[in-house]
């Protein structure tokens, strides 16, 4: 069976990669033809309080955080705040999701 991805008509799940050091050889993908996911693209690149705030929520579900209830705890338990420097709430947590992925 071959595994179909658009971005990678090419790609057969079932052989094993074999590296390649020539240029254009097996494509990666067809040149404007590769799907542009939303996160893929950002306008800038992430600020440090975007980082820390991934940083933060990795922490959360390493330690089994699954909802946003239990983000906001570990984020308490690890003194990190929100960026006006106010502790974190289920409300406030959701707004800054929404705001960060648009």
């Amino acid at each position: 069976m071959q595994y179909e991805d658009p971005a990678n008509p090419y790609l057969v799940r079932w052989r094993k990669p074999i590296p390649n050091n020539t240029a254009g050889k097996g494509y990666v993908e067809q040149p404007g033809e590769g799907i542009n996911i939303r996160w893929q693209t950002r306008d800038a690149a992430p600020s440090d309080y975007e980082n820390a705030l991934a940083d933060a929520l990795e922490i959360a579900f390493e330690a089994g955080a699954r909802s946003p209830e239990d983000m906001v705890e570990s984020f308490s338990t690890h003194g990190f705040r929100q960026r006006s420097g106010d502790a974190w709430t289920v409300q406030a947590l959701v707004a800054e999701m929404r705001a960060l992925g648009k």
